[in-house]
Formats: structure tokens, C-alpha cells, sequence
């Protein structure tokens, strides 16, 4: 089965020019259940998100830290991505959009494939034949949650909608 990692090069979205400052305003402790995945939509409030891109019409998704940030061009892949997380809704320039927060985490990988530095950064990372190949997508903790990995299946989901601003690396590729 191929494994992919999901990646935007050259988008950025966020939720403010200081999103550390607006999450902390959220509540404690919201920074890290955001930045480890944990539940967040019985806190979440819709935020108003801002983007580097003037044009972001022409983008259906983006993957940013993590974070799969979806357009209504998506709602196709609604019903899966709610079996693996959250959608939370925000806005860009008044338009509503959903980021998902990947509530699937996958920290069993193939050690022998699975590489660091001397100075402890990872520089390769295998799930092959791990329980990562049960669902559709995950992240982990190995790569500190930086991360959004997906099957073939999913990959193949995006593909058939159409959907523009996402690429995905192959097992491999990833870091």
C-alpha cells in the first residue's frame, strides 16, 4: 500500500498574524491540545483567518503544520475526514472554511526505516505495514504533529474531486 504525506509548497493560511496570542485567549491549555491534536470544536470559536495569497479562490485546500485547511469545494470529503477528526469553521475575507484537525494519531513505524541525525532530527520515517494502514489518515508525534499522512485511498478521494492546492509526497519524499 503507498503512504503519502500531504503538503501545499508555497501557500500560507492562518488564523492570525499572532496566532499564539489568539489561542492563548481561547483558554489554558488550548496552544497544546492544538499543536498535539487533541479535541478542540468544544472550545473552538469561528475566527476570522488571514492568508499571504490575495487570491485564494482558486484553492480548495491547503496543508499547513499539520492542518488541512478546506474550501466548500471539500464537502465531498466531509464524511471521511469526520471518522478521522474535526472540521472547525473559519472565515477568510468573509468566505467560510474548515480546518481539520486530525484526531488520528499513528506513532507505531517501521523502526529500521525510521532515521535521525546526530542532533536528533528525523530525516526519514516509514508506516509501512503499521496500523497506519487502517484508516485513511494520521499524524504523529514522531515528526512533533508537523505532519499529515494519508493512504492511497485518500489521495485517490482528492484526485477525483478535482481538488486544486494540495500535492502529496510519496513514502520517501516526506522530509
Amino acid at each position: 500500500m503507498k503512504l503519502f504525506r500531504l503538503d501545499s509548497p508555497g501557500m500560507d493560511v492562518a488564523f492570525s498574524d499572532d496566532e499564539f496570542a489568539l489561542f492563548d485567549s481561547l483558554g489554558e491549555g488550548f496552544i497544546m491540545d492544538y499543536s498535539e491534536h487533541e479535541i478542540l470544536a468544544d472550545r473552538w470559536v469561528e475566527l476570522e483567518g488571514v492568508s499571504e495569497i490575495e487570491d485564494i479562490s482558486g484553492i480548495d485546500a491547503c496543508v499547513m503544520h499539520s492542518r488541512l485547511f478546506l474550501s466548500s469545494r471539500c464537502e465531498t470529503l466531509f464524511p471521511v475526514l469526520r471518522q478521522y477528526g474535526e472540521l472547525l469553521p473559519f472565515t477568510i475575507k468573509g468566505v467560510r472554511y474548515w480546518s481539520f484537525n486530525c484526531l488520528r494519531k499513528c506513532n507505531d513505524v517501521v523502526s529500521s526505516k525510521t532515521k535521525r541525525n546526530s542532533s536528533g532530527c528525523l530525516l526519514s520515517l516509514s508506516f509501512e505495514g503499521t496500523d497506519a494502514n487502517d484508516g485513511e489518515l494520521w499524524v504523529t508525534n514522531l515528526d512533533n504533529y508537523t505532519g499529515l499522512y494519508c493512504t492511497e485511498s485518500f489521495k485517490n478521494r482528492c484526485e477525483e474531486a478535482g481538488l486544486r492546492g494540495v500535492a502529496f509526497k510519496a513514502e520517501g519524499d516526506w522530509l
